[in-house]
């Protein structure tokens, strides 16, 4: 009793990994243990109800850490985003990995849109992988791999049709790869994507150089000879390249004017 009126205190405890049944009888201990005690300054308990809620997922934390631009411990909560995109695309998981590239690029585009388009591509979702490609033209966002985004940019174009417009632009690329010593113009990647059944789709094939891609690519859209192709393959990759001469031949279309 306070000056003659009763007052009421609302307590909240805070617990882990315990059944609601263990929290209320852990509780009532208490009281018991405390009675004299509260029962002296006439303070009564009593227990309403045990509340429980859903902690975030070690990737619901992960995407707080990539919308505050922040680096989470690794060890607590594992791998950010891209990484999970990354490794669920490695596992097969083309869908879990447009999804988590899409959740990433609707809220900091950065430098995801190149590996969206990658994943759309192989969905089957050309136009949405054209539109996502094409802010990257020009863009301070393909500074690491310009070619790259150019090379996925002409394949987005090709699956949609509009094959003209796309060999122009495998062609430019082709003649970006490499600088008047010979040095190449272009990193390492993962993966790479290539033409199949004449352009109506793409395949994936991990450890494909860029340069290698891009011929293998120009052939099947026409624009180089498939024989052409294989002989630059073999001098450029003389160990690795009788694993690729397949992707050439699978999907070649004539455009008339192959550079022999």
């Amino acid at each position: 009793m306070r000056y003659g009126e009763e007052s009421h205190l609302r307590s909240m405890l805070f617990t882990s990994g315990e059944s609601n049944d263990a929290i209320i009888s852990m509780t009532k201990r208490w009281i018991a243990a405390k009675g004299a005690v509260l029962e002296s300054h006439r303070i009564s308990i009593e227990i309403v109800g045990v509340y429980e809620w859903d902690l975030p997922t070690d990737e619901e934390v992960q995407q707080l850490a990539y919308l505050e631009q922040a680096g989470f411990p690794r060890e607590m909560f594992g791998d950010g985003l891209r990484e999970r995109a990354l490794s669920a695309f490695m596992a097969g998981d083309v869908e879990g990995a447009e999804r988590r590239f899409s959740w990433m690029a609707e809220h900091r585009a950065d430098d995801i849109l190149n590996d969206l388009a990658y994943c759309e591509m192989m969905l089957g979702k050309f136009g949405e992988a054209e539109a996502h490609l094409k802010p990257l033209r020009d863009s301070r966002l393909k500074r690491d791999e310009p070619l790259l985004c150019e090379h996925n940019y002409g394949l987005a174009l090709y699956l949609m049709g509009q094959r003209e417009e796309a060999r122009a632009i495998m062609k430019n690329v082709r003649a970006g790869l490499y600088d008047g010593m010979g040095k190449r113009n272009f990193g390492d990647v993962l993966c790479m994507l290539t033409l199949e059944e004449k352009g109506a789709r793409v395949e994936s094939r991990n450890g494909l150089p860029i340069d290698a891609a891009v011929l293998i690519n120009s052939s099947v859209m026409g624009d180089v000879a498939p024989e052409a192709a294989k002989s630059e393959l073999a001098d450029r990759y003389p160990k690795e390249h009788a694993g690729w001469l397949g992707w050439i031949g699978a999907g070649h279309e004539s455009s008339g004017d192959e550079a022999r």
